[in-house]
């Protein structure tokens, strides 16, 4: 991510970013979420396949919870397991605009299926 640092400084609004495929470690994770700042443009925000764990879990939650415009996210593929899955399902649910959730290959149990079920419309329930 150092390598990116500079496209973060003083940019346009960014709307879309696909961290795919990149084996992000949760420091990666946590560097990232601090050079997207407190507030967010990003509508689109895909993260997958960078085995991050609970750590890169918990980071990525906060830029999720720093997006209020997010309509379309991908969190799959992490090796996030209960604890962190279940911190980024409680930051899904002020997300009222989004549209599209790929939550593939997540270890979210019991809670985490009713922090989920929690902020579908109607108030939902457990998964």
């Amino acid at each position: 991510l150092d390598a990116l640092a500079p496209l973060f400084a003083g940019r346009a609004p960014l709307k879309v970013l696909k961290t795919c495929n990149n084996g992000m470690s949760a420091a990666a994770a946590a560097q990232l979420k601090d050079l997207l700042g407190d507030a967010t443009s990003l509508e689109t925000f895909h993260y997958f396949n960078n085995m991050s764990g609970d750590g890169g879990a918990e980071a990525v939650a906060k830029i999720v919870e720093a997006s209020p415009k997010l309509v379309d996210v991908r969190f799959s593929g992490t090796r996030a397991g209960r604890p962190g899955s279940l911190v980024f399902a409680k930051a899904l649910k002020p997300r009222s605009l989004l549209r599209r959730v790929d939550l593939v290959d997540n270890t979210f149990g019991a809670e985490g299926g009713a922090a989920l079920g929690a902020w579908l419309p109607g108030g939902g329930g457990p998964l």
